[in-house]
C-alpha cells in the first residue's frame, strides 16, 4: 500500500520541476531521514540556483499519501537553514501560517490565517530579530 501512495505521489510531481535539480528524502514522524518503507512525511528539495548568500532550494513537505504540508527557501539541501519565504498549509491546502525568515529566525512581516483561508492577524518581527539575543550593540 505504501509504495501504491509513493508511486500516486510520484506522478503528482510536475514533469518539469524534474529538469532541475530534486531531490526527494523520506522522513518519519520526528522529520528525520528514513528509507522511503519507514517514512510518514516526504520532503522534495528543489535547487533554485545561487544568490548573494549562496546556494539556494525550495523545500516542500509532504504527508506520505501526497498532502502538502508547507513550503519554503533553505540555504542547504540536508539541513533546514530557513533563508526567505515560509508557508505553511491546512488540511485544505490553503495557508494557515506565512512569514519570512532570515538566518533561520523569523524576520519582517507575517500572517496567520483561519481554516476557511481569511486572514487572522499579521505581526512583524523586528529587523534585528535575526541577531542572537545576546548579541547587544557595543558589547566586545
Amino acid at each position: 500500500m505504501r509504495s501504491l501512495l509513493l508511486l500516486a505521489f510520484a506522478g503528482m510531481l510536475p514533469v518539469c520541476a524534474f529538469s532541475q535539480d530534486t531531490t526527494i528524502l523520506f522522513m518519519n514522524k520526528y522529520w528525520n531521514e528514513v528509507p522511503a518503507g519507514q517514512a510518514t512525511h516526504m520532503r522534495r528539495v528543489i535547487s533554485k540556483g545561487a544568490d548573494s548568500a549562496g546556494q539556494l532550494y525550495e523545500i516542500q513537505e509532504y504527508t506520505i499519501s501526497g498532502q502538502l504540508l508547507g513550503r519554503m527557501l533553505s540555504g542547504s539541501k540536508t539541513k533546514l537553514l530557513l533563508n526567505g519565504y515560509r508557508t505553511w498549509y491546512n488540511n485544505k491546502q490553503q495557508p494557515s501560517k506565512t512569514g519570512v525568515y532570515t538566518k533561520s529566525k523569523p524576520s519582517g512581516q507575517w500572517t496567520d490565517y483561519y481554516y476557511n483561508g481569511q486572514m487572522k492577524m499579521q505581526y512583524s518581527f523586528a529587523a534585528d530579530a535575526a541577531a542572537e539575543p545576546w548579541q547587544t550593540e557595543g558589547y566586545a
